[in-house]
């Protein structure tokens, strides 16, 4: 097992820890190349800087993020039900030059608790 160390913006985060959000969505670049499933993610919140740990259940390639949509709830994905989901909304925090050349990543997740970590 090996720890790794993201950031993310508040609402993900804040979804990731109250369990609505399962999936966490990430270009397959070099970085994300390391990540094995049982592997334990600590995310630290870009406001707050609470940090947040998960452990990698499950690892999935796609070509893009429209492909990573489809194959998830928006639920999973973290989206409220009321919200309108769009895979461009990733477009955000990755370029269409960056998606086409390393692909995206889905990846399972679970909180862990603290005596877990």
């Amino acid at each position: 097992m090996k720890k790794h160390y993201y950031t993310l913006r508040p609402q993900p985060f804040n979804r990731i820890k109250e369990g609505r959000k399962k999936i966490g969505m990430r270009l397959f670049d070099d970085k994300r190349q390391n990540l094995k499933v049982g592997d334990v993610i600590c995310f630290t919140n870009t406001e707050t800087n609470e940090e947040l740990n998960v452990e990698v259940l499950a690892l999935t390639r796609f070509k893009d993020f429209n492909e990573l949509y489809a194959a998830f709830t928006p639920l999973d994905l973290g989206y409220l039900e009321a919200e309108t989901i769009s895979p461009q909304d990733m477009e955000k925090y990755y370029s269409a030059r960056q998606i086409m050349k390393f692909g995206v990543l889905a990846i399972r997740i679970k909180v862990l608790n603290s005596e877990n970590v």
